[in-house]
């Protein structure tokens, strides 16, 4: 695998993180549920075990937390999301509604 695929598998973790920990600000939710949402508002399809490994990498970075099936934004993952769109509103993308757009 080439850096530059290890970049863009980077990236589109990140960018996944960003919208989990977004949802999770909302409203507390189970890994399926928090997969449903993302495909619904970004069109973007999540197998089943890439969303809970991601959700698992979450929780080893104490961004969430989860009780039973049920995951939480932790403090931590507060500051990350804060840090996240800080650093969104210093690039030329930004959301229209669920969609990002490049202005």
């Amino acid at each position: 695998m080439s850096n530059l695929e290890n970049l863009d598998k980077t990236y589109i973790k990140n960018f996944l993180e960003f919208i989990i920990l977004d949802l999770l600000d909302e409203k507390v939710q189970q890994g399926f549920t928090i997969a449903t949402e993302i495909h619904e508002g970004y069109m973007i399809l999540i197998s089943p075990n890439t969303i809970y490994r991601l959700l698992g990498d979450m929780m080893d970075d104490e961004l969430i937390e989860k009780k039973e099936k049920i995951y939480y934004i932790t403090e931590r993952g507060r500051e990350a999301l804060k840090i996240f769109t800080e650093k969104l509103g210093k690039s030329n993308l930004t959301f229209e509604g669920e969609k990002l757009v490049c202005l």
